[in-house]
């Protein structure tokens, strides 16, 4: 069974996949975008997004982040399950997660990123897998749009509209990223889908 708490210890190895709702001030990613990082070049994948990327589910972390400007990353607590949230450690930790995705190119990242942008359209999915998993298949996920997000104290964000496309078994990609990614180069954007 699939459960997943929506409500109120250490990082990965990477590379590191980023949403960008705002884009970021540097210019290196455009706002409403995914991005991966590998060797501190910054790619968009939301081509690749919009393809299909498998979510590994099974893997997949929930917990509360906190960007430190001394350290120049994001420390996290990691919730026990994904059922249930840990209290908020203080005002300034943000909700966040962290998901190893397949690409079909036999590529792999980590999207773990917190904050509301990010949150709230795994959220969302959430909702989907909770409703759609029957075995142990992991689910090919679409990026189909984006949703804008008013918050009640004023602010608000982008959050990508992320939805399933289908279920498939484990790929082996994912299974050697439990150790060490893996990075393959990618000729062209016409990659096959899954």
């Amino acid at each position: 069974m699939f459960e997943f708490d929506s409500g109120p210890k250490g990082g990965s190895k990477g590379p590191f996949i980023n949403w960008h709702a705002n884009g970021r001030k540097d210019g290196t990613a455009a706002a409403k975008t995914f991005s991966m990082v590998v060797d501190d070049n910054r790619e968009d994948v939301t081509p690749r997004f919009k393809k299909g990327v498998i979510f590994d589910i099974d893997a997949m972390r929930t917990g509360w982040g906190l960007f430190s400007l001394a350290d120049k990353r994001t420390n996290w607590q990691w919730n026990e399950n994904l059922g249930r949230f840990n209290e908020k450690p203080g005002d300034d930790w943000k909700q966040g997660v962290s998901i190893p995705i397949a690409f079909a190119s036999g590529e792999t990242g980590i999207w773990e990123q917190n904050g509301s942008g990010t949150f709230l359209a795994v959220a969302e999915l959430a909702k989907q897998i909770k409703a759609d998993r029957k075995d142990d298949k992991l689910p090919v996920v679409k990026m189909t749009d984006t949703f804008p997000v008013d918050f009640k104290s004023g602010g608000s964000t982008t959050c990508a509209k992320l939805e399933i496309a289908k279920w498939v078994d484990r790929p082996e990609s994912l299974d050697a990223s439990a150790d060490e990614p893996v990075i393959a180069a990618v000729e062209d954007d016409d990659e096959d889908e899954f």
